[in-house]
């Protein structure tokens, strides 16, 4: 049965994602929707698509923290050219080829050590994950405090327990020695490593735990850029003419954020305008109005990979190959680094 699942399991993303928008859309009020598509305001469009491009810059700085420990010696402009082509690559290609298997691709490609490249990907995810759980925490408190219902306080309130133990044991296996050696002793983690052919891969990761310092400040900077969903709910929401304080945003923005990257859906549509309705219906925002807003979010993003698109075609006229060439190429490249023995997916 598990075999079944994974195998088909695009098929049932794709699907799921068609049948929760077909649903959704069967209660969208058509009139108002064209109603306040028709009063988009283009100076807040640019303000959003901006905050996403201010994004990639975070995101690729701060994955220079972990690059930096890791010795590979990738300037700021080469990290942000890796990070936003790959954000584009793995928009074209959302299964399988993700941009985190771009961006391992083009690292080996730069002559540096696979193990090494995966060690920074992952580490980079992890600790992200470790920020997103701590924002998704502020803002289940904010929820809690602006909707004041008993019952929904109690059920917020197991969530945000379940959370607080995850962040707690994630940063005790993190930064305290011990404790971690207990964990890896007891699950015999270094034998499975070593079993299955990955040590090397292993003792890559090993290199990040001399320096705690930096991974403290790359978790600092990862709840910073938690905010930029936050503020890019904000103008997008001034884009469409729906009144929706910051502090709102605050409130539901990361925990749309959450949801929408559980692997249940077709890059996460269907899931993301679900969360949108749930929570901005608890503020009182209308069913079509925070329909409205989680679809323009998802189009702004995709508008901000616009110059990554033109970028990667310059590229392409650079060394004589065409965009679909450098797209198959990318394709078959990421698709032999996942199957290699030598190297394991990222996705």
């Amino acid at each position: 049965m598990l075999s079944f699942i994974k195998k088909y399991k695009h098929l049932f993303q794709i699907g799921f994602s068609i049948v929760l928008l077909a649903v959704l859309l069967s209660y969208l009020d058509f009139e108002q929707a064209r109603e306040i598509a028709s009063r988009v305001a283009p100076q807040f469009v640019l303000a959003v698509v901006a905050i996403y491009l201010i994004d990639r810059m975070l995101m690729a700085w701060k994955w220079g923290f972990l690059l930096k420990i890791a010795k590979m010696r990738i300037g700021l402009f080469s990290a942000f050219k890796m990070y936003y082509l790959s954000c584009f690559w793995g928009f074209l290609f959302p299964f399988g080829v993700g941009p985190d298997i771009i961006r391992f691709f083009n690292i080996k490609r730069e002559g540096y050590p696979s193990e090494n490249a995966m060690a920074t990907i992952i580490t980079e995810r992890a600790l992200g994950l470790v920020a997103t759980m701590l924002m998704v925490m502020v803002s289940l408190i904010l929820l809690i405090v602006m909707v004041a219902g008993d019952q929904l306080q109690s059920r917020f309130g197991l969530i945000f327990g379940g959370l607080g133990l995850f962040l707690l044991l994630t940063f005790i296996f993190i930064f305290h020695d011990p404790a971690r050696k207990a964990i890896f002793r007891a699950t015999q983690i270094n034998r499975v490593f070593a079993k299955i052919r990955l040590e090397k891969y292993f003792q890559a990761f090993a290199i990040y735990r001399h320096h705690k310092g930096t991974l403290v400040k790359f978790i600092f900077w990862s709840f910073v850029e938690q905010l930029v969903p936050v503020f890019a709910a904000y103008f997008a929401a001034k884009a469409l003419g729906i009144s929706l304080p910051l502090l709102s945003c605050l409130a539901f923005a990361p925990v749309s954020i959450f949801f929408e990257r559980l692997p249940i859906s077709f890059m996460g549509l269907g899931v993301r305008e679900s969360s949108y309705i749930l929570l901005l219906q608890l503020m009182n925002v209308p069913y079509t109005e925070a329909f409205l807003l989680s679809i323009f979010m998802f189009m702004t993003d995709i508008v901000s990979l616009v110059p990554a698109a033109l970028w990667s075609f310059v590229d392409s006229i650079k060394s004589k190959k065409s965009m679909t060439e450098t797209a198959h190429d990318i394709a078959a490249q990421s698709a032999k680094e996942q199957l290699s023995d030598e190297n394991v997916p990222v996705a």
